[in-house]
């Protein structure tokens, strides 16, 4: 009965790790959204004024082309982190995991922080190991903690 006990409060305290990371995840895709509402209202406020788009357009296009050299990678990095968190959802805190590396190496892990761009997992070796979630969408992951 006390090893079942402590089993069900080590999976407790998982899954409270784990809705904490997505919790946090979360607030940052609030700002996100909420800047994004800004600049929609802005363009909202503009065609409201009679602001001259077309006159305004070449600053525009430089600032969104800018814009895209800049945190072009990043957006992308972001979504896929988002589709990998949100939509595939591999793995929870303290999941045992093993992942392939680049020379096709199992590597054994167990996940201890769920991040929008990465996740941080210790080796078995008992290193932390930081992979990218856009890495990890590319590769074969198999959960040994799930059915």
């Amino acid at each position: 009965f006390e090893k079942a006990l402590y089993k069900a409060t080590d999976s407790r305290t998982a899954l409270k790790r784990t809705l904490h990371d997505y919790m946090r995840i979360m607030g940052k895709l609030e700002v996100g959204l909420g800047v994004l509402s800004c600049i929609v209202m802005g363009l909202v406020c503009g065609i409201i004024l009679d602001v001259n788009f077309v006159q305004a357009g070449t600053t525009w296009l430089t600032l969104a082309l800018a814009f895209s050299f800049c945190f072009g990678d990043t957006v992308k990095r972001l979504f896929e982190g988002l589709v990998l968190v949100f939509v595939w959802n591999p793995y929870g805190i303290s999941d045992r995991v093993f992942i392939n590396d680049d020379n096709k190496v199992e590597m054994n892990l167990v996940v201890t922080k769920i991040n929008l761009l990465n996740t941080e997992f210790i080796r078995s070796d008992g290193q932390l190991c930081i992979i990218s979630n856009s890495i990890i969408q590319q590769r074969d992951v198999r959960n040994a903690s799930r059915a």
